[in-house]
């Protein structure tokens, strides 16, 4: 704690990216609360939403709204600062900027100027659900918001059938009975759904069944169509109808022949999918295989 603040050799600042609680105000990290009182300016999504949560741990640096309409020009304003050696620190309304939430491009403009960012880490919604969902699959796969359209969204919902982990969405209050009513039908309503509404909030609800039950539940409870919502989906079993059985079966044989390197590389070569798609698929085979076995 108060280690210096770091300078580059031009004694050009550094860029700090953040993370904030996402609404328990306690699940801030000493570290952030450190970097945020010793920064020369802060730029804030919000600052109207910012400002309580620094005023309530004392923190006095001026505040810049970055916001995604804003952020391409205020990135060279805030460039300016960091080259003049000043220390700024990135924060979004709520968890860890740039996680669908503005802050990417800034961070983009701060490496290609050849200075320093420095993560802060800290809570994010996704992780936080991950953490109490007992989803056993091996990797999970973060879409952000789905589309507003249902044309748009029952596509990307279809897309996520393509891979085999934890499928994780953030929604909004005012369409999470459509996207329920579109998963059940696209997915199938006995998929586990694990669903986190308001998190570390007052009102923090956590749902976990099936995609059936909780559109039922959400129906029925009108006051758990409020708040922010995340929904981490059940990775679908290796039994499941996809028009890659074939090919899922044949990695499941090159398996028992090489190693999951290797087979992964053929699959790679074979079909033309990306090597990240057949990797998936190999972790989760062979940890179905693991159960199995045990």
């Amino acid at each position: 704690m108060n280690e210096p603040l770091i300078l580059d050799e031009q004694g050009a600042g550094a860029l700090y990216v953040v993370a904030t609680p996402i609404g328990n105000r306690a699940d801030i990290t000493l570290r952030a609360l450190d970097v945020l009182r010793r920064v020369n300016r802060i730029a804030a999504e919000d600052t109207r939403f910012s400002r309580p949560l620094m005023e309530y741990y004392g923190i006095v640096a001026p505040l810049i709204s970055l916001r995604q309409h804003n952020e391409r020009q205020k990135s060279q304003q805030l460039l300016d600062f960091l080259r003049a050696g000043e220390q700024v620190a990135l924060i979004t309304d709520a968890g860890t900027p740039a996680i669908s939430d503005p802050g990417a491009v800034l961070v983009d403009e701060v490496w290609s100027a050849g200075l320093r960012v420095i993560p802060i880490p800290g809570v994010t919604a996704l992780t936080t659900l991950l953490s109490v969902a007992g989803l056993r699959g091996t990797s999970f796969y973060f879409h952000g918001f789905l589309a507003p359209r249902g044309g748009e969204r029952q596509q990307q919902i279809r897309h996520s059938l393509q891979s085999p982990g934890i499928q994780v969405f953030y929604e909004a209050p005012h369409r999470i009975l459509r996207t329920l009513e579109d998963l059940s039908l696209l997915i199938g309503p006995e998929r586990m759904l694990v669903l986190g509404r308001e998190l570390t909030k007052r009102f923090e609800t956590i749902f976990r069944g099936t995609v059936a039950q909780a559109l039922e539940w959400v129906r029925e409870e009108s006051n758990q169509q409020r708040g922010e919502m995340v929904l981490a989906l059940d990775a679908a079993p290796l039994s499941v109808q996809t028009s890659d059985e074939a090919d899922v079966r044949w990695l499941q044989g090159l398996l028992t022949h090489m190693s999951l390197k290797e087979a992964v590389q053929v699959m790679v070569e074979v079909t033309g999918k990306k090597r990240g798609y057949w990797y998936d698929w190999a972790l989760r085979l062979r940890a179905e295989e693991d159960e199995v076995t045990r």
